[in-house]
């Protein structure tokens, strides 16, 4: 993983916890995930050209676990994780893409490398693809504001792993 971007995974947890609860209630309204200028609710047009300008360009394959109809699944990112700022803290899964990878071949790689084999491909299988969030994150993160498209994916499952794969 470039670790560059890496810290911008900072922002998944929030895209993560705002994208169950669109599963939950459709209705929910996200306006604004993360950033801008706090000056009421304003973005200035030096930020919206350079998020436009580094839209697509890095993105994060990211998956929404459900287990059964009301369980969701987290990772826990060890407490000596290189990134200060997330070690002990909840993410989905995923990751960023490695060489020329897609959206989807850095998905089942990343799903490959966090779960048992089997059980990764049946959350491979199920995975349908749940949307396109545009995240920024910064200070005290990252040391500059960076942007990265986190691309969302929701896989249920009937049940969690079976006895011979527990971890």
């Amino acid at each position: 993983m470039d670790k560059s971007w890496g810290c911008g995974l900072a922002a998944i947890v929030a895209v993560g916890v705002a994208a169950v609860s669109l599963l939950l209630d459709p209705d929910t309204s996200i306006r604004r995930w993360l950033g801008g200028s706090a000056s009421a609710g304003q973005t200035e047009l030096s930020e919206i050209l350079l998020r436009e300008q580094e839209r697509g360009r890095h993105f994060a394959s990211l998956l929404i676990l459900q287990i059964g109809n009301s369980t969701f699944a987290w990772e826990r990112k060890t407490e000596d994780y290189p990134i200060p700022a997330f070690a002990g803290c909840l993410s989905l899964l995923g990751g960023n893409p490695e060489g020329s990878e897609t959206p989807e071949e850095a998905l089942s790689r990343e799903l490959r490398e966090e779960l048992p084999s089997q059980f990764a491909a049946r959350c491979d299988a199920s995975a349908k693809k749940f949307g396109e969030f545009e995240v920024e994150t910064g200070p005290p993160v990252y040391p500059t504001k960076i942007y990265f498209t986190a691309r969302v994916w929701h896989a249920v499952v009937d049940s969690a792993l079976p006895e011979e794969e527990q971890i």
